[in-house]
Protein backbone atom coordinates (compact mmCIF):
# COMPACT_ATOMS: atom_id res chain seq x y z
CA UNK A 1 0.00 0.00 0.00
CA UNK A 2 2.88 2.00 0.98
CA UNK A 3 4.62 1.94 -2.28
CA UNK A 4 1.27 2.24 -4.13
CA UNK A 5 0.42 5.13 -2.05
CA UNK A 6 3.90 7.01 -3.14
CA UNK A 7 3.73 6.10 -6.82
CA UNK A 8 0.25 7.60 -7.15
CA UNK A 9 1.52 10.70 -5.10
CA UNK A 10 -0.70 10.39 -2.32
CA UNK A 11 2.27 10.72 0.21
CA UNK A 12 3.64 14.04 0.33
CA UNK A 13 7.48 13.83 0.09
CA UNK A 14 9.01 14.77 3.60
CA UNK A 15 6.17 12.93 5.73
CA UNK A 16 6.16 10.68 8.45
CA UNK A 17 4.21 7.09 7.20
CA UNK A 18 3.88 4.24 10.39
CA UNK A 19 2.60 1.29 10.11
CA UNK A 20 1.15 -0.36 13.40
CA UNK A 21 -0.49 -3.93 13.07
CA UNK A 22 -2.80 -3.86 16.24
CA UNK A 23 -6.63 -4.48 17.23
CA UNK A 24 -7.96 -1.61 16.27
CA UNK A 25 -10.64 -1.65 19.17
CA UNK A 26 -8.09 -1.43 21.50
CA UNK A 27 -5.58 0.72 20.01
CA UNK A 28 -4.63 4.02 21.22
CA UNK A 29 -5.23 6.07 17.99
CA UNK A 30 -6.15 9.31 18.92
CA UNK A 31 -3.10 11.01 17.42
CA UNK A 32 -3.80 9.11 14.02
CA UNK A 33 -3.73 11.21 11.09
CA UNK A 34 -4.73 8.06 8.50
CA UNK A 35 -5.38 4.94 9.15
CA UNK A 36 -5.94 1.46 6.79
CA UNK A 37 -8.14 -1.16 7.74
CA UNK A 38 -7.61 -4.41 5.83
CA UNK A 39 -11.33 -4.89 6.71
CA UNK A 40 -11.82 -7.30 3.38
CA UNK A 41 -13.34 -9.82 5.57
CA UNK A 42 -15.03 -7.83 8.73
CA UNK A 43 -18.38 -8.88 9.88
CA UNK A 44 -20.49 -6.16 9.58
CA UNK A 45 -20.90 -5.66 13.56
CA UNK A 46 -17.29 -4.96 13.70
CA UNK A 47 -17.39 -2.67 11.14
CA UNK A 48 -19.84 -0.40 12.69
CA UNK A 49 -17.97 -0.58 16.30
CA UNK A 50 -15.02 -0.07 14.15
CA UNK A 51 -16.59 3.36 12.41
CA UNK A 52 -17.99 3.95 15.93
CA UNK A 53 -14.79 4.66 17.62
CA UNK A 54 -13.33 6.22 14.54
CA UNK A 55 -16.08 8.77 14.28
CA UNK A 56 -15.10 9.99 17.37
CA UNK A 57 -11.57 11.25 16.56
CA UNK A 58 -10.15 14.43 14.91
CA UNK A 59 -11.87 16.11 12.07
CA UNK A 60 -9.97 15.42 9.19
CA UNK A 61 -9.23 11.97 9.75
CA UNK A 62 -8.56 9.72 6.33
CA UNK A 63 -9.29 6.19 6.48
CA UNK A 64 -8.55 3.52 3.57
CA UNK A 65 -11.16 0.56 4.08
CA UNK A 66 -11.23 -2.65 2.07
CA UNK A 67 -14.78 -2.16 3.08
CA UNK A 68 -17.47 0.97 2.81
CA UNK A 69 -17.89 2.64 6.20
CA UNK A 70 -21.16 2.42 7.64
CA UNK A 71 -21.42 6.48 9.27
CA UNK A 72 -22.26 8.52 6.13
CA UNK A 73 -23.36 11.34 8.62
CA UNK A 74 -19.40 11.47 10.33
CA UNK A 75 -17.41 10.01 6.91
CA UNK A 76 -17.61 11.57 3.61
CA UNK A 77 -16.86 9.22 0.77
CA UNK A 78 -13.64 11.02 -0.66
CA UNK A 79 -12.73 8.72 -3.67
CA UNK A 80 -12.43 4.95 -4.34
CA UNK A 81 -9.46 3.57 -5.87
CA UNK A 82 -7.83 0.00 -7.74
CA UNK A 83 -5.19 -1.26 -5.62
CA UNK A 84 -3.60 -4.14 -6.46
CA UNK A 85 -2.78 -6.80 -3.43
CA UNK A 86 -1.33 -10.09 -3.29
CA UNK A 87 -4.37 -12.00 -3.61
CA UNK A 88 -5.92 -9.57 -6.66
CA UNK A 89 -4.50 -7.24 -8.62
CA UNK A 90 -7.73 -4.89 -8.77
CA UNK A 91 -8.79 -4.46 -4.65
CA UNK A 92 -10.91 -2.16 -4.68
CA UNK A 93 -10.11 0.43 -1.16
CA UNK A 94 -12.59 2.97 -0.19
CA UNK A 95 -11.04 6.46 1.07
CA UNK A 96 -12.62 8.45 3.73
CA UNK A 97 -12.72 11.83 5.48
CA UNK A 98 -14.14 12.41 9.07
CA UNK A 99 -16.08 15.33 8.34
CA UNK A 100 -18.53 15.44 11.68
CA UNK A 101 -16.91 13.90 14.29
CA UNK A 102 -19.58 12.64 16.78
Amino acid sequence: IKKQLKKDKKIKRNRRLDFKEADLLEAKINDATAIYIASLCFSDDLMQKITNKLSKLKKGLKVASLRKLSNENAFKLKESAIIPMTWSNHTPVYIYELINPQ
